[in-house]
């Protein structure tokens, strides 16, 4: 909370608080004893996560992760953080993805689930979307990629249909072909991102 008050966003703290009192914390005990009744009724179990958010883990709950890897996070076109549900996002074109597959992982191990649920896998807008005219992500990791996605496809048209040159070829903030193919190249990357967890997790994964 203190973390997102710095910087002027103790209002989506207060919107968007995920973390339980600790009352309504249940121990691994707790969760172990309410499974196996749950089972016994032929129940399935699916534990929920994420990738832009850790499954609101405690430390991306409170800044942890963001503030250790400020490279793994969603950016605005000016570099500004994107902040959803309650913190500061995190980008799947980075070290991000692999972290998730960590926890994903941990999480089977640990809970023997059925199944895990990946929630929220888009980029969301910054909050001056409106005045910049842009989406996201615009982090290093994603401009890297989507100029060598440009490079490996569309070499012969950036010049001709996209109006820039191998060396000016970058994420686009105005309205065009360029920015159309970005928003596909996007789609795309969330789809690799998710085929990578469902290859590394022994479970179904939604």
């Amino acid at each position: 909370r203190d973390r997102l008050r710095s910087r002027g966003l103790g209002d989506v703290y207060k919107r968007q608080m995920h973390t339980p009192r600790e009352e309504f914390v249940m121990t691994d005990s707790d969760w172990f004893n309410a499974a196996g009744i749950y089972r016994k009724n032929g129940f399935r179990i699916i534990m929920y996560t994420s990738i832009t958010n850790m499954g609101h883990r405690a430390d991306w709950n409170n800044g942890t992760i963001q503030d250790a890897h400020p490279e793994w996070l969603q950016r605005g076109p000016g570099g500004e953080e994107v902040v959803a549900f309650g913190n500061r996002n995190l980008c799947p074109n980075t070290g991000a993805l692999d972290a998730a597959i960590a926890y994903a992982k941990q999480l089977y191990e640990k809970y023997r689930v059925d199944a895990l649920m990946f929630d929220n896998n888009f980029f969301q807008a910054p909050r001056n979307a409106a005045e910049t005219g842009g989406a996201s992500c615009y982090c290093r990791a994603c401009r890297t990629k989507f100029r060598a996605y440009m490079l490996q496809n569309y070499r012969d048209q950036l010049e001709p249909v996209f109006g820039v040159t191998a060396q000016t070829v970058d994420i686009p903030v105005a309205n065009g072909p360029l920015k159309n193919l970005w928003i596909d190249w996007r789609n795309r990357c969330w789809g690799e991102a998710l085929e990578k967890v469902r290859a590394a997790v022994p479970v179904p994964v939604f």
